[in-house]
């Protein structure tokens, strides 16, 4: 599994595990990760605030201050997080400050989307207290380093997965891996990255960088002979974001104005950097959701022609929670 940080592969890897091989899903490992996402969130919304907002009230000043004082590790996470989290769950619970959150979800893209599942309902993170449900562990970002292999069974067909880092630092052990006798590559793309920057450098467009990766790993010579699954995640998502944040402000040449015409220029930027003769199958996906994502493996081989006019044109206007589309 390729693909940029961020994509969704390492949660669709998630929900394999946990379902087809239990004894490898530890859901107390995932606790500091998710009191990071909270805090490292968090101060990312403090210093927006503090930037675009004049006369702040005295004690929200404080608090983001104190929340913005230094970088919380992972390492540090179980240890450090009480004393964040008192100063977090004070702005949370001020309903004027909840609003600027609710509001923040689209203005603020260097915000992970699912953050909002944990500042929305910050109470029932009180380190006193809190155990990670599923859901939690799902919408946790926990960055892939190195590679994570898996062995899952599914309907009686047996799956080695391994999930490769996305970040910049990451990718280096691609190579390594396409040289290795693998049968299939899915590549990972989030539909929502459209105004984003990298995690890396905060200048690159995440669109545009994942778009040439893709292009690097499906006419890789060493790919030839190999099936490739492009998967385009988030568009649970899409609708909603399209409100808050207009798509032809940063893709230019789009002329659209629907889901379903963004949704085929996203899909169409992928394809048409496809130079082989090689057939991609393609699903837009809710990586949040099990049943899509095992749905997606258990399609593995069914390849659909994606090129020219073989495109489902119904398939482009789906947007539901739980949807799978293969094109």
């Amino acid at each position: 599994m390729l693909g940029t940080l961020g994509s969704g592969k390492t949660t669709f890897s998630k929900h394999l595990v946990r379902k087809h091989d239990p004894k490898s899903f530890h859901e107390a490992e995932y606790l500091p990760f998710i009191y990071k996402n909270i805090v490292e969130n968090m101060q990312i919304l403090c210093a927006h605030i503090m930037e675009t907002r004049e006369n702040l009230p005295k004690d929200w000043r404080e608090e983001m201050v104190y929340i913005l004082s230094f970088d919380m590790q992972v390492s540090q996470a179980v240890t450090l997080f009480p004393t964040f989290y008192r100063a977090i769950r004070l702005l949370c619970m001020d309903d004027q400050f909840f609003e600027i959150i609710k509001a923040s979800r689209w203005n603020v893209p260097a915000m992970d989307e699912n953050i909002y599942h944990f500042l929305l309902d910050i109470e029932r993170f009180d380190p006193g207290m809190y155990k990670p449900t599923i859901q939690d562990i799902m919408f946790c970002r926990k960055k892939t380093s190195g590679v994570i292999e898996n062995n899952v069974t599914i309907s009686k067909n047996s799956y080695s997965v391994t999930d490769v880092g996305g970040a910049r630092a990451e990718r280096k052990k691609w190579g390594k891996l396409l040289a290795r006798d693998i049968g299939h590559v899915f590549y990972f793309a989030s539909v929502l990255d459209y105004d984003k920057k990298l995690y890396e450098d905060d200048k690159t467009s995440r669109f545009v960088e994942s778009v040439q990766l893709f292009d690097n790993v499906i006419n890789d010579e060493r790919n030839a002979d190999r099936s490739v699954t492009l998967i385009l995640t988030g568009v649970d998502l899409l609708p909603t974001k399209l409100q808050h944040s207009k798509f032809s402000k940063y893709c230019k040449d789009f002329n659209g104005d629907s889901v379903r015409a963004v949704k085929r220029y996203i899909l169409n930027k992928y394809l048409e950097r496809n130079t082989t003769s090689k057939k991609v199958s393609v699903f837009f996906v809710n990586c949040l959701d099990e049943e899509s994502v095992i749905q997606v493996l258990q399609s593995v081989g069914q390849f659909v022609d994606t090129s020219g006019d073989e495109l489902n044109e119904n398939m482009l206007d789906d947007t539901e929670f739980c949807d799978v589309d293969i094109l």
